[in-house]
């Protein structure tokens, strides 16, 4: 509807009254041509043609050409001389084209010296700031807005006044200039003259409409998109199809539903200031604007394209369902009065409804949400958040048994859920009932909770050296713990001040790579936090500062220059105090004071890496209850002596503490290095690197501790002792370095409390052979007593000793750091030919002790830890121990003795882990039987498994037999060549704790060539509903063979943390076995559901496995077709109800309803429930329904039968008049008020409207949609403005569709 004119509606009445408003003159040229009335004065100068109109209508008018002389000799239009009240046309401006071309004169009498109402123009005047610009001649220029665009523009002339020849300019419905005055004094018009200034001008026109009623008290509303507009006209709110709606015909509505109209613009909805309800749902609109629907109660809108929602205005909503979109963001925070919300399928990261504590429906399922807090929500009684990225839920909200439908599933991130009553939640929400994902628990705590020790590291080192130590971080949480550790802190003395580090330098300092200069304000306002800290930094060339805790704050800072500060431009090299001058130096300014404005302070706010320090992982994910360790590796490398500090900052999704900061220290010793070559001199060499010793012992005796002596390659025939000096003896290589002790003593003595800094590497030891009395007579290649040396890169062999510890004895709290080093073909003489440890409690990492003669290591009092250590090929045991309990990690017992035995325990309690005992001549034995002394075992490959312990002499309770231990030949690679590296296909690869591999080597060859199960396919167990797996295998070469009868196979499943035993089945010959598995998971459309499996084939010699692989399950079986659907009607409703579905794995029913039978268009509403009540549908129209079952896998089932309802009038209560009428008011006459009574026997459009007797509009009562029944509605003799009107005599008139009455009233005064 473009305009709607007061008189249209008073035809009738008019008629009446027998006067003569309405239409002057109209012309749109929509059939091509021009009416009758149109005359082109100068054919010879003008052309005229069609071109697309305004509108998007076929037709507007161009005139073509033009001429200098005559003004008014284009195209005219003469119609009877009248006073109209408006105006209106359309233009089109050429910008392109020679200005000043487009006139329209409106006047009266003769072309051209008639005199003018109007004088319109497109020029660019200077009396205009000479831009092209719209203009009227009145009695000067009226300059309105300038010409931008070549598009139609609408111009109206309103409230056109013959009395006070005055009129309201309207420019696209835009006030432009109100009371202009008319161009020349007239009492009426007949002319309308069209023409072009310049031979070559262009003038567009379409859309004449000149009436006797003015415009300005019928308001419209702009309706762009046609299908909305369609639809409001089917609706009864408009009439023509033209891009304006009549506001008032639609402020007034209620309910609006315009569903599945292809509508991609709702602009106009602004109008519905009444709106209650808006169903706009499954159109194409990507945008939409409520926030001048304040009333709105509900809202559907699901199905269309918006990526955003705003309803920060709708205060009053209570209803909103916005599915189907691809919404990323959504306040609620103003919908305190939400109680259903249906936001599915939509691209949401995140959610919050804290401030909706009345929701009761949340349907938030396909989304992208990651995080969903519900705990303010204690009136819910429907959610679903399914097939998100879910990590954390809070349903700690008090409504844990109130749910009715609840679904969690398909978020693969989330392992926990928080509630107030995990015990209610755990029996009721679970996976079987398609709640919840399989693995997913319920706490009232859903948190990851980190702690990290030690709190502080330090450590000492000398230049040039490296150590490691441990990071524990643990997971005292319910949930996985994620932790990362970043950059490190710069070290030296810094101050975080505001999550920022600080650090202060000198005047005119440049501050170091990764920093910048901070303001003084900072500086000022964190002095005090330096107090107590010693820093040195370089100035300038002769400028040295230093900071000291001296007693007054005056006297902490000092500045100086002098010659000795200039080495190096290095201020650690001289104590500044005694630099010189205090102040004022040569290049030196004031700084004595902390708050002076000469310091400068530097700032990082990114932490900055030191290069001595490393971290091995630096990230990880941490199960609830477990711990992981972090080396830390400090590197003295070319680094200067003295004390550093830094911080290792280790971040996590604890949210209670994030990050947690460990500070570490480093204090590093400058050595002294004397060297040493089979061709230096001990008479006449200094130990320089130019002039070296002789002998390694003349070198020890020249060092101090800290220092280190380096060994050339060579033979060194001597026996060494390190008289408790702490220093370093390093030789150039371990193959051809070596110290040869010629049988006359122990190659190497430790007996001067030597601690871990006294370091020897590099070296062969050989031909050692202790004398004297215990405990010098043991330990032919090192002898250790009460010292606790680093021994590392050693060759230790060939060496002897009567009393034992051929190869090394350690005594006495000899806690020494043994690291990569083989101690092979020793003889002990009394035990231990390998090694002999008594009282001390050793570390052992990557050790490997083997051939040696007299049993490979032997233990008494010793709580020693062995790190991937092979112990293999000694004669009579492998280890012996007695009173002791060393830790096992990583350790490969093998090969020892045919007739000797890998382990002999004597009241003591060994601890395994990761670690293999095999092919020994006898695994372990024992003569203890009482007493705190037994044997642990966790995730270990011992021959002879639980029953090999159970035989010995332990007390049976002292006997731990842990978790993930097996008993199974290693399919070590080359055991006959001393080769005990693991095949890829051994048992022990990733079977030990935490995935990793059992034993001390690791993986060295391929697959051996052995005969071992395979499986040959996983299918899925067809017409069942899922978790069931057909798996078929070959069989072992053992199966029922003499070589090593094979009595059965067991099945195993990996359940993502280790392998679980699922069945057994016997073996009885069979080329090939079929059995069925359980699997973990069902495949889905969303997830593979690949389940990982393995044959175990348990014979004599051991148990042989086989090659994993992976299968699904489907559940192909769809439920039921649902039954039992009927429909009823109520005032409240459709009700709908039908039967349970009977499926066991039943997830949901689909209720399709359509306004077709054929469902070529219908609604979709998921619900777990038996019921619905549907209060959307349209008075006397049919509406059809059917329903489809769903099941866990997504298996849909056949439709039901279909049902269909129709609500009538009769069925809301409501009593229907058999046509249309309007009665005589009453009282009449009346004073002050009267009551109009209609009847509606339909539902459609009203409008009552009270008219004087001159046909004016006095006063709209009724303009709204209305349904049908008895109305009436009260006149208080009041006009449209409120005021009141005077007595006399009026008109009534009802107009709904096409029906139309009129009478009359009478008030009185």
């Amino acid at each position: 509807m473009k305009y709607y004119y007061n008189n249209i509606l008073l035809l009738t009445i008019l008629s009446l009254a027998s006067v003569g408003f309405g239409q002057i003159f109209s012309d749109n040229f929509d059939d091509g041509v021009w009416s009758d009335v149109w005359t082109l004065n100068d054919t010879s100068s003008y052309s005229v043609e069609f071109v697309d109109g305004a509108n998007d209508s076929e037709y507007g008018l161009k005139l073509t050409g033009g001429g200098n002389s005559t003004h008014y000799d284009g195209l005219s239009a003469t119609f009877d001389a009248s006073q109209p009240a408006y105006i209106s046309y359309y233009v089109k401006p050429q910008i392109t084209r020679a200005i000043n071309t487009n006139y329209l004169v409106i006047m009266n009498d003769s072309i051209p010296s008639g005199n003018k109402l109007i004088f319109f123009r497109i020029t660019n005047s200077s009396s205009c700031d000479g831009t092209l610009r719209f203009v009227l001649y009145a009695d000067d220029y009226v300059c309105g807005p300038q010409v931008t665009s070549e598009e139609w523009h609408h111009i109206e002339y309103r409230n056109i006044d013959f009395d006070s020849l005055t009129f309201d300019w309207y420019i696209n419905d835009e006030l432009v200039y109100g009371s202009v005055p008319f161009r020349d004094e007239i009492s009426s018009v007949d002319h309308i003259s069209l023409y072009n200034y310049g031979p070559y001008g262009e003038g567009f026109y379409d859309e004449f409409y000149i009436s006797n009623d003015t415009i300005s008290n019928v308001p419209t509303t702009y309706v762009p998109d046609d299908n909305f507009e369609q639809a409001l006209i089917d609706l009864g709110y408009d009439d023509v199809l033209d891009n304006y709606v009549v506001t008032d015909s639609i402020n007034s509505v209620t309910y609006l539903n315009v569903y599945n109209d292809s509508i991609s613009d709702l602009t106009g909805i602004e109008a519905f200031t009444a709106l209650d309800t808006l169903v706009c749902g499954f159109n194409q609109l990507t945008e939409l604007d409520v926030s001048n629907n304040t009333a709105l109660t509900q809202m559907s809108i699901g199905g269309n394209q918006l990526t955003s929602l705003d309803v920060s205005s709708n205060t009053a909503l209570t209803y909103l369902d916005c599915h189907l979109n691809q919404i990323t963001s959504l306040d609620l925070s103003s919908n305190t009065a939400l109680t259903s919300l249906s936001c599915r399928h939509n691209a949401l990261t995140e959610l919050d409804v804290s401030s909706n504590t009345a929701l009761t429906l949340l349907n938030g399922y396909g989304n992208q949400l990651t995080s969903l807090d519900l705990s303010n929500n204690t009136a819910l009684t429907y959610l679903t958040c399914n097939n998100n990225q879910l990590t954390y839920l809070n349903m700690k909200n008090g409504v844990t048994d109130a749910l009715t439908t609840f679904n969690a599933t398909n978020n693969v991130s989330l392992e926990c859920i928080e509630t107030l009553d995990p015990d209610y939640a755990t029996e009721n929400w679970t996976y079987d009932n398609g709640n919840i994902d399989e693995g997913v628990f319920f706490s009232e705590s859903c948190t990851a909770l980190i702690s990290v020790s030690p709190s502080e590291l330090s450590e000492q080192l000398f230049e040039g050296d490296s150590s490691t130590q441990v990071l524990t971080i643990s997971n005292d949480g319910s949930i996985d713990l994620e932790w990362n550790i970043g950059s490190f802190g710069r070290d030296g003395d810094v101050v975080l001040y505001e999550g920022i580090e600080y650090y202060l330098d000198g005047s005119g300092g440049i501050c170091e790579d990764g920093y910048e200069l901070a303001p003084q304000s900072i500086l000022d306002s964190i002095a005090s936090d330096f107090i107590g800290l010693t820093y040195y930094s370089t100035v300038s060339d002769n400028c040295c500062i230093v900071h000291r805790d001296q007693d007054e704050e005056g006297q902490d800072w000092g500045m100086g220059t002098n010659t000795s500060c200039d080495e190096g431009n290095d201020c650690n090299s001289a104590d500044p105090w005694n630099c010189g001058p205090m102040l004022d130096g040569a290049g030196c300014t004031n700084a004595m004071n902390m708050n002076s404005n000469q310091l400068t302070l530097c700032m990082s706010s990114q932490p900055v890496d030191v290069s001595w320090l490393s971290t091995s992982p630096n990230s990880g994910t941490i199960s609830a209850g477990q711990s992981e360790d972090i080396t830390v590796t400090f590197n003295a490398t070319a680094m200067d002596g003295g004390s550093y500090s830094a911080t290792i900052s280790i971040t996590s999704n604890d949210t209670a503490d994030a990050v947690i900061n460990v500070p570490v220290s480093l204090d590093v010793t400058m050595i002294s290095m004397y060297y040493v070559t089979p061709t230096g001199s001990d008479s006449t060499g200094n130990g320089t690197y130019e002039n070296p010793f002789a002998t390694i012992q003349k070198g020890i005796d020249a060092a101090n501790s800290g220092d280190t002596v380096s060994v050339a390659a060579g033979t060194y025939v001597e026996n060494i002792s390190y008289t408790g000096k702490n220093i370093s003896v390093f030789g150039e290589d371990r193959e051809t370095t070596i110290i040869d002790g010629n049988e006359t003593a122990s190659v190497v003595v430790f007996n001067g409390w030597e601690d871990n800094t006294a370091h020897l590497s590099g070296f062969t030891l050989t031909n050692g052979l202790p004398t004297g009395a215990w405990p010098a007579s043991r330990g032919g290649g090192i002898n250790c007593q009460q010292a606790s040396p680093t021994l590392s890169n050693l060759l230790i062999t060939g060496n002897s000793s009567t009393a034992g510890g051929g190869g090394i004895y350690l005594y006495s709290g000899s806690d020494a750091k043994i690291t990569d080093v083989i101690i092979k073909e020793n003889i002990g003489g009394w035990g231990g030919g390998g090694m002999y440890i008594e009282g001390s409690d050793a570390e052992l990492t990557n050790v490997h002790i083997h051939s040696n003669d007299d049993g490979g290591v032997k233990l008494q009092n010793a709580d020693v830890s062995f790190n991937y250590v092979t112990i293999s090929d000694n004669e009579s045991y492998g280890m012996h121990i007695e009173y002791s309990e060393p830790t096992f990690n990583h350790v490969t017992i093998v090969n020892n003795d045919t007739y000797g035995v890998g382990l002999y325990s004597t009241w003591s309690h060994p601890v395994f882990t990761n670690s293999i005992i095999a092919n020994n001549g006898t695994q372990v034995t024992t003569n203890q039987s009482t007493g705190p002394y037994g044997i642990s075992v966790s995730y270990s490959n011992i021959q002879g498994g639980l029953d090999e312990l159970d035989s010995l002499e332990f007390d049976p309770d002292s006997v731990n037999w842990n978790s993930g231990n097996i008993d199974a030949n290693p399919l070590f690679c080359e055991p006959d060549s001393n080769n005990y590296h693991l095949s890829e296909n051994s048992p022990c690869v990733g079977t030990g704790e935490n995935n990793v591999n059992m034993g001390a080597l690791g993986i060295g060859c391929e697959l051996l060539d052995i005969e071992l199960p395979s499986i040959i396919s996983i299918e899925d167990v067809p017409n069942d509903q899922g978790n069931w797996v057909y798996i078929q295998f070959t069989s072992s070469v053992h199966d029922a063979s003499d070589e090593g009868p094979l009595g059965s196979y067991t099945i195993e499943r990996y359940d993502g943390r280790e392998w679980v035993s699922l069945h057994s089945i016997d073996a009885y010959g069979a080329d090939y076995y079929t059995t069925e598995a359980h699997t973990l998971m069902d495949s889905t459309a969303e997830s593979n559901g690949m389940t990982t499996y393995r044959v175990v084939a348990a014979m004599e010699v051991g148990a042989i496995i086989s090659a994993s692989a992976s299968g699904y399950s489907i559940d192909n079986i769809a439920p039921g077709v649902p039954t039992g659907l009927m429909a009823t009607i109520s005032e409240a409703g459709i009700h709908l109800r039908w039967d349970l579905s009977t499926a066991d794995d039943f997830q949901y029913f689909d209720l399709e309803k359509s306004s077709t039978a054929e469902f070529s268009n219908y609604q979709s509403i998921e619900t777990a429930d038996t019921a619905y009540l549907d209060t959307e549908y349209e008075i006397n129209v049919p509406v059809y329904y059917r329903l489809i079952a769903y099941d866990d896998a997504g298996n849909p089932s056949e439709y039901s039968v279909t049902v269909d309802a129709a609500v009538l009038w009769t069925d809301l209560g409501i009593a229907i008049p058999d046509e249309f009428a309007i009665h005589q008011n009453y009282p009449n006459p009346f004073n002050p008020v009267t009551t109009l009574r209609y009847d509606l026997p339909e539902q459609g459009h009203v409008r009552i409207t009270i008219y004087d007797m001159l046909g004016r509009d006095v006063k709209t009562l009724i303009n709204e949609y209305q349904d049908p029944g008895y109305r009436s509605i009260i006149w208080d003799a009041t006009n449209d403005y409120g005021k009141p009107v005077s007595a006399g005599m009026y008109l009534y008139q009802i107009q709904a569709g096409e029906y139309m009455e009129v009478r009359k009233m009478v008030l009185v005064k």
